[in-house]
């Protein structure tokens, strides 16, 4: 076993501890003040508590600030966000199957869902949504940036789930949950297919994980070139695809006057410009590029 995946399992394990701690600080604040556990009954009292503060001497907090900032780093954290970000593409250590539940279904997307769950708190509280729209704001620019920039195929592919969970925290942060309950489902069927697919050619090219050492795919598994080249474009976001349409839902939510919006925009913009590039960038490589695999590779076909 190779020091490197014992490394990054353990960098999983601590950001997720690291998570549990603040979803654990937000349960004792809702044991102690809300006096249950119960959603429904903690959902009625909310409103009851705009205006409670939790005095520590003289300084107060203003506890539905402290309640929902201490749930969304929980979310944040499970949901690789920028400054949280460096476990997922650590984590693509993992066998194809694992790394394709992570990034699809399970662990990132269940950073979001609990914001979604928690979408009446949310209400009362406009400085969690600030830092909600900010934070995604720069991870999905900073994400599809630095996607450009890897060799490694299933890293490229974890900035990409970076970037996409970027788009659905900015659209928590402006209070639109049913459109980003849609683009989550489009965004996770799209990535469980795309990592199914990265998952074979891997496997077609002996478990060599390094783009530069591919190519000349469709050549051998027309199939496969025709399907990776379906969920890019899907995943780009380009034209008449699921992908552009639920980016479109979320985009008509954000399209406001403010300077907050005017830089999320100038963010997604850069995302824009950016998720294009590298998912065709990994299509037109590794499928269309001349061959670069060990002729073993190529000779086993």
């Amino acid at each position: 076993m190779r020091i490197y995946t014992i490394k990054a399992a353990l960098k999983t394990f601590i950001f997720s501890r690291i998570s549990d701690m603040f979803m654990f600080f937000s349960f004792i604040l809702s044991v102690v003040i809300f006096n249950t556990t119960d959603l429904s009954l903690i959902f009625i009292q909310i409103p009851f508590l705009t205006f409670h503060y939790l005095f520590i001497g003289n300084l107060a907090i203003h506890f539905l600030t402290l309640f929902s900032f201490c749930l969304v780093t929980s979310g944040i954290i499970k949901a690789a966000q920028f400054f949280f970000h460096v476990w997922l593409p650590d984590a693509m250590e993992a066998p194809t199957p694992a790394s394709a539940l992570i990034h699809s279904s399970t662990l990132v997307v269940a950073g979001v869902f609990l914001i979604i769950r928690f979408s009446v708190l949310f209400e009362f509280t406009i400085f969690t949504n600030y830092y909600l729209a900010i934070l995604g704001a720069v991870t999905l620019a900073f994400g599809s940036v630095t996607a450009i920039f890897q060799n490694d195929i299933k890293k490229l592919v974890a900035y990409s789930t970076i970037s996409q969970i970027g788009y659905l925290v900015c659209g928590c942060g402006f209070c639109c949950y049913e459109e980003v309950l849609i683009y989550l489902i489009i965004h996770a069927l799209n990535k469980a297919f795309l990592f199914i697919l990265v998952g074979y050619l891997v496997h077609f090219f002996n478990a060599n994980t390094d783009m530069r050492q591919m190519g000349g795919v469709y050549l051998y598994s027309l199939d496969i070139a025709v399907l990776l080249l379906g969920v890019s474009f899907n995943l780009a976001g380009l034209p008449y695809s699921a992908g552009f349409l639920g980016k479109e839902f979320l985009l008509f939510q954000v399209l406001r006057d403010d300077f907050l919006s005017l830089w999320v925009r100038a963010c997604w913009l850069v995302s824009f410009f950016f998720t294009p590039i590298y998912m065709l960038m990994l299509v037109f490589i590794v499928i269309f590029g001349p061959k670069k695999g060990i002729l073993t590779t190529y000779l086993s076909f």
